[in-house]
């Protein structure tokens, strides 16, 4: 009898916590909500990419790997941001 309660508590669990880290299941896959910090300044040796801002997460994943619209700007930095953010839509 305790075991049919415990899955319905441990999906629930797994629910708050996926909100709380700002991220959602879509077709049992991960992703990150949308309603999230969508924009970056990056600078590296001096040159920045001044602040970019998105309307949606896979516009911004797709604006870190454009050269000039980052002002040809902080490439290892946008590629680390793309790699722990951006690796669901797809390699660099």
């Amino acid at each position: 009898m305790k075991n049919r309660f415990v899955l319905p508590a441990v999906l629930l669990f797994a629910v708050v916590i996926l909100q709380s880290c700002n991220v959602d299941l879509k077709d049992g896959v991960v992703v990150k909500n949308e309603s999230q910090n969508l924009s970056y300044n990056l600078s590296e040796n001096g040159c920045s990419t001044e602040l970019q801002q998105y309307s949606s997460f896979a516009s911004m994943c797709e604006g870190l790997k454009n050269e000039s619209r980052n002002n040809f700007c902080a490439y290892n930095l946008r590629r680390a941001k793309y790699e722990a953010e951006c690796l669901s839509q797809g390699p660099w």
